[in-house]
């Protein structure tokens, strides 16, 4: 039995118990914006009521998610703390939460909130072409959705904090040579 919603940022699908989010922003590298971030939770939530026991996160276009969409940030006004708080930290969570296995499937760009999401799931599956990385030391921000944490839970000190301090990206196969990824392969197998 297939379902399927179709939302303006994320389309889900239900089959046979393999629940499947896309993320469908490609013009915009599937960063994320709030109503994005409100229908993720929601295609969330709905794989978890309706009985899923796997859950693949992917997304349509070059990129998994280049991170927030900060076209509509407001950094002078708005508390970042509570941004976090309030709209990326509780996705994270309720992905990292959920009673089955989760899977990210990661081509492209996979940067701030992107790669908070791909790490909150179980198992990340990279392409060859992947990117994973912090950039926020070279925009002086600080890093979205707990994906810190994360590095130094998979990785220890040594690599999170020249990603971190640097801004440098790792590939898929780089990223899955330090631990950071269960396994790369080629984009056309993704």
């Amino acid at each position: 039995m297939t379902d399927q919603a179709v939302e303006e940022t994320v389309r889900y699908t239900l089959t046979d118990g393999a629940a499947h989010i896309v993320m469908t922003r490609p013009a915009q590298l599937n960063a994320m914006t709030p109503e994005m971030v409100t229908d993720l939770r929601a295609a969330v939530a709905r794989a978890r009521s309706e009985g899923a026991r796997v859950l693949l996160v992917s997304a349509e276009g070059r990129a998994f998610c280049a991170g927030r969409d900060i076209a509509g940030a407001e950094p002078g006004a708005e508390d970042g703390g509570q941004v976090l708080a309030e709209i990326f930290n509780p996705l994270m969570q309720e992905v990292a939460d959920l009673p089955f296995p989760t899977i990210a499937a990661v081509q492209g760009a996979c940067l701030g909130t992107g790669l908070g999401l791909a790490l909150a799931c179980d198992v990340v599956l990279a392409a060859d072409t992947a990117k994973f990385g912090s950039p926020f030391g070279k925009i002086g921000a600080v890093f979205d959705s707990g994906g810190h944490k994360v590095f130094d839970e998979r990785l220890g000190t040594a690599v999170p904090f020249d990603l971190i301090y640097s801004g440098r990206f790792l590939s898929g196969a780089e990223a899955a040579a330090v631990g950071l990824v269960s396994r790369v392969v080629s984009a056309a197998e993704l």
